[in-house]
């Protein structure tokens, strides 16, 4: 996708909203933070499949660049 190309899903796409009270932490302990997310976000990424534990590496060190 680029930007600006349309997406024919018919909904919307929400990025960094939402209730985050029944995400697990990765330890699969109860998530004790904040009930919404309370940062800022510059970009996001819609992918088509999930990514491997390489392509996030990958993707965040770009990012930090």
């Amino acid at each position: 996708m680029t930007a600006g190309e349309n997406v024919p899903n018919g909904g919307y796409w929400k990025v960094g909203c939402g209730k985050l009270t029944y995400w697990k932490n990765a330890d699969d302990s109860e998530y004790q933070g904040p009930k919404y997310f309370k940062g800022s976000m510059q970009y996001s990424s819609v992918y088509t499949t999930a990514l491997t534990e390489q392509q996030a590496r990958d993707h965040y060190l770009a990012g930090a660049k």
